[in-house]
């Protein structure tokens, strides 16, 4: 059975609901094709989810988000994250995969740059 979880925000009915496995693979396959939408604000305005995930997970369409304030945002965010805690845990694991990559990353060590490793007539190994 899906959750689903009504929430008021102003003066409007909010209706989230848990996404299933089929619609999240979906959503994977067009993340990593680059066609997810949305901009720089829609990407960045909150940490944890891009305005166009919340389209997603509620009946919420982008011109109403707009019309949304950040505050009354975070509200439908947090009745996204009870109605569906496994899909932010998995973020949480895809992100903490990423972190940890980056690190390995800059912490490896760095080859010799050519300029270090040549000599010039004259000098002594």
């Amino acid at each position: 059975m899906t959750l689903t979880k009504t929430i008021e925000v102003g003066d409007q009915a909010v209706h989230v609901k848990e996404i299933t496995v089929a619609e999240l693979r979906q959503w994977w396959a067009e993340v990593q094709a680059g066609e997810s939408g949305g901009d720089a604000v829609d990407g960045a305005l909150f940490a944890d989810m891009a305005l166009t995930d919340l389209t997603r997970m509620t009946d919420l369409t982008t011109e109403v988000l707009d019309q949304l304030t950040p505050s009354e945002i975070r509200l439908v965010i947090d009745a996204c994250r009870e109605v569906n805690p496994d899909f932010f845990a998995m973020q949480e694991r895809l992100a903490n995969i990423g972190r940890s990559l980056l690190s390995g990353i800059s912490n490896a060590p760095s080859a010799p740059s050519s300029s270090a490793a040549t000599t010039t007539p004259g000098d002594t190994p």
